[in-house]
C-alpha cells in the first residue's frame, strides 16, 4: 500500500476541517443572528445606565435640599416657631429654583410647619412619613422614590394634582396617584438634635426629562426612518406615566401581567418583546423600589424590533460574505503554513537526539514562525536550562550533603572524646560529695551546698550521656512490637508527673495495626523526647493528640504527636533537627534530644516530619516500616 506523505495529509486534514467547520459555523451563525433580536449584554448595559441616569436625577433632587436645610434662618424659624410670609416666600423661591414640584418644612414628628405653595394648609404628608421616619432614625438626609396618594397630591395644589393625571388606555379612569422622586433632610439645632425636616421632590407623572435624558445620553438620539431607535420609560407599578414616545397612546398603558410579576418579585428582565402603540420593541426592565424595599414601579429601555431586522438581515449578509471569503484564504494560505511547519519540526527533533546523548548546549530560535512554532522553540530551550539547573543544583546539594556528614561526624567524634574526658573527673566528684554527705549532719547550709553540687553533677551526667549517646552507634536490638501497646506503656510513665498534670492526652489509635520490627527502647525513647518537648512547648497546660495509622503503599506505620503549644517560627523549623540546636534557656535542654532521635528513626528505616504554626501548636510524625530492619 502506498503511503501518503506527510504534507498531503495535513492539507487534506485541514481542508476537510475547514470546509466543515465553516459549514456548522455558518448554520448555526444564521441560526443565532435570526433567533438574537438584541444581544442581552446591550441591554443590560443600557439598563445599568438608564438606572444610573436615574440615580443621578434623584441626587439633584437630594443635593440642594440637604444644602439648603443647613442654612441658619431655617434652623432659627422651626427652632422659635418663626414662619412669616418671608421665609414662606423665600421657601417658594428656593422651589423654583430647584425645579421642585413640591418643597415643605415639618416638626421633628413629620406636622407640616410651612407649604412653599400652600404656606396656611398644616397637616401630615402620609405619603413621605415613611421617609421622614428614616430620616429620623438615621439623623441623616434620605432619598427614594414614593407613591404619593390623591389627597397629598391636592394638598400640594391643583397644578401638582393635575399633572398626575393620566387617562387609563383601558379605560375612562384617570390615574390620580404620583410617583415621585423624593428627599427628606433633618433640620438639626446647635446641639445636633433633629427639630424639623425639609423634604421636597419632583412628580414623575407626564414628565419626560428623566427619559428624555436617558434617550440622548445612552442611545445619542438615534433615528430609525423618522423615528426614535430607541425607548426609555418609567412605570408606575404597573402604568405608563413617563415616556419618550411621541405617542398620545402611550401614556397610561401597562406592562404584560408576566412581566408585572416579575418586577414585583424584584426580577429584572431582559430581551422582552412588548408592543407600544403601532411598535414593538425589544426591552429590559429594572424595578424601582421606596424606602421600605417594596417595588412600586419599574424602568425600561427598549430598541425598535424593526431596526433590529433589519441589522439582523445586513449581519446576515456579511456573515455569508465573510464566511466564503475565509474558507478561500485559509485554503490558499493552509499549503504554506504546512511547509512552514514541518521545518521547525524536524529542526526540534534533531536538538532532542543530540540533548539525548548529553549535549544540552544547543538552542533554538524559531523567529518568523507562528507563536505557537515560536513557543515551542523557547519551551525546550527552557527546558534545557531547567535541565542544566537541575545538574547544577543536584550536584550543589550533593556536595552540602557531603560536606554535613563530615561535620556530623567530626562533632560525634569530638563529642565522644569530649564526653570520655570529662566522664571520669564527674563521676568521682559525684562519689566523693556522697561521702562526704555520709559524715555531715542531716541539717544545715553544707549539706544543701553539698546537695546542689551532687545535682549539678548529676545533671553535667545526664549532658555527657547525651554526648555519648550522639556520638555512638549502638547496635538496635530488633523485635516484633505493638506499637501502640508501645505507646500506652510509654504514656503512662507521664501520668503522675507535675508538668502533665494540666495536659490532657488523647489517644486516637488505629485498629489491626501491623507489628512492625523495630528495638522498642529506641523508640521508646524517641517518643518521650517529642512529648517532653511538647510539654515545654505547652508550659505544662495545653492537649496533646497521639494517634497512629497506617499507611498505604509504603507499608508504613506513622505515630502523629500533635500540641495546642507556642509553635515554632518559620525561620528555625529547618534546623532543630540539628545537633546542639535548642530553643529553651540555658540549663533546660542540650539541643540533642531530636537528633539523637532523627538518628535513631533513620536508622530504623524511618522518618520524621513536623508541621507547625505559630501560637496553633506542632505536629511530629514518625513514619515507620511495616517490615523495615534497622540498620
Amino acid at each position: 500500500m502506498k503511503k501518503i506523505h506527510l504534507m498531503k495529509k495535513f492539507f487534506f486534514g485541514f481542508a476537510a476541517m475547514i470546509f466543515l467547520t465553516n459549514a456548522m459555523t455558518a448554520i448555526v451563525g444564521a441560526i443565532l443572528i435570526r433567533d438574537s433580536l438584541i444581544p442581552r449584554d446591550k441591554l443590560k448595559l443600557d439598563l445599568r445606565a438608564a438606572q444610573e441616569i436615574y440615580q443621578d436625577a434623584a441626587q439633584n433632587v437630594s443635593l440642594p435640599i440637604n444644602l439648603t436645610a443647613s442654612r441658619f434662618f431655617l434652623r432659627d424659624a422651626v427652632k422659635n416657631g418663626l414662619y412669616a410670609d418671608k421665609l414662606t416666600a423665600e421657601l417658594e423661591r428656593i422651589r423654583r429654583s430647584m425645579g421642585l414640584d413640591f418643597l415643605n418644612i415639618t416638626d421633628s414628628a413629620g406636622v407640616i410647619l410651612v407649604r412653599a405653595r400652600h404656606p396656611k394648609l398644616k397637616g401630615k404628608n402620609q405619603s413621605v412619613m415613611p421617609l421622614i421616619e428614616y430620616a429620623l432614625r438615621e439623623k441623616k438626609t434620605v432619598a427614594s422614590t414614593e407613591l404619593m396618594n390623591p389627597d397629598d397630591l391636592a394638598a400640594e395644589g391643583e397644578e401638582v394634582l393635575n399633572q398626575a393625571n393620566i387617562s387609563d388606555i383601558s379605560s375612562t379612569k384617570q390615574a390620580t396617584t404620583g410617583l415621585a422622586m423624593v428627599s427628606a433632610t433633618p433640620i438639626k439645632d446647635t446641639g445636633d438634635a433633629v427639630i424639623g425636616f425639609l423634604y421636597g421632590g419632583k412628580l414623575l407623572n407626564n414628565s419626560s426629562d428623566i427619559t428624555r435624558k436617558i434617550m440622548d445620553l445612552v442611545y445619542e438620539g438615534e433615528k430609525y426612518k423618522g423615528k426614535d431607535m430607541s425607548a426609555a420609560t418609567i412605570f408606575m407599578k404597573n402604568m405608563r406615566i413617563s415616556t419618550n414616545i411621541k405617542d398620545n397612546r402611550a401614556l397610561g398603558t401597562y406592562l404584560p401581567d408576566r412581566l408585572y410579576s416579575k418586577l414585583a418579585e424584584g426580577q429584572e428582565t431582559f430581551n422582552e418583546n412588548v408592543a407600544v402603540a403601532n411598535n414593538r420593541y425589544v426591552a429590559a426592565y429594572a424595578p424601582i423600589k421606596n424606602i421600605s424595599g417594596k417595588v412600586i414601579g419599574s424602568i425600561g429601555v427598549g430598541i425598535l424590533e424593526e431596526k433590529h431586522k433589519s441589522l439582523q438581515r445586513d449581519a446576515l449578509i456579511i456573515f455569508f460574505i465573510i464566511s466564503l471569503g475565509g474558507v478561500v484564504i485559509i485554503v490558499a494560505i493552509s499549503h504554506w503554513i504546512i511547509k512552514r511547519f514541518l521545518r521547525p519540526i524536524n529542526l526540534l527533533l534533531c536538538a532532542i537526539r543530540k540533548a539525548g546523548s548529553g549535549n544540552f548546549e544547543n538552542t533554538l530560535i524559531f523567529s518568523g514562525y507562528p507563536p505557537e512554532i515560536a513557543a515551542l522553540g523557547d519551551e525546550f530551550n527552557l527546558m534545557i536550562a531547567s535541565i542544566k539547573q537541575r545538574d547544577i543544583i543536584l550536584k550543589q546539594r550533593a556536595q552540602d550533603e557531603v560536606m554535613k556528614s563530615e561535620r556530623l561526624a567530626m562533632i560525634g567524634q569530638l563529642a565522644a572524646g569530649v564526653a570520655h574526658e570529662i566522664n571520669n573527673p564527674l563521676g568521682s566528684i559525684l562519689l566523693f560529695t556522697r561521702l562526704i554527705l555520709q559524715k555531715i549532719p542531716e541539717e544545715g547550709i553544707m549539706r544543701d551546698n553539698l546537695q546542689r553540687i551532687e545535682k549539678e553533677t548529676r545533671r553535667c551526667q545526664g549532658i555527657v550521656q547525651n554526648l555519648l549517646e550522639f556520638a555512638r552507634q549502638r547496635e538496635p536490638k530488633i523485635e516484633s512490637v505493638d506499637i501502640n501497646d508501645l505507646l500506652i506503656k510509654t504514656l503512662s510513665l507521664f501520668e503522675n508527673q507535675a508538668l502533665f498534670h494540666n495536659i490532657h492526652i488523647t489517644k486516637d489509635f488505629g485498629m489491626d495495626l501491623p507489628a512492625i520490627n523495630v528495638d522498642p527502647t529506641q523508640i521508646q525513647q524517641v517518643c518521650i523526647n517529642i512529648v517532653m518537648n511538647a510539654a515545654d512547648a505547652m508550659a505544662g497546660k495545653g492537649e496533646l493528640k497521639v494517634a497512629t495509622c497506617s499507611k498505604q503503599p509504603g507499608n508504613m506505620v506513622e505515630i502523629s504527636f500533635k500540641d495546642s503549644g507556642s509553635g515554632i517560627k518559620p525561620e528555625i523549623i529547618d534546623k532543630i533537627f540539628e545537633p546542639f540546636f535548642t530553643t529553651k534557656g540555658v540549663g533546660h535542654g542540650t539541643g540533642l534530644g531530636l537528633s539523637i532521635s532523627l538518628g535513631i528513626i533513620q536508622r530504623h528505616g524511618g522518618t520524621i516530619k513536623v508541621a507547625s504554626q505559630l501560637n496553633q501548636g506542632s505536629t511530629f510524625i514518625v513514619s515507620l516500616p511495616e517490615y523495615g530492619t534497622a540498620q
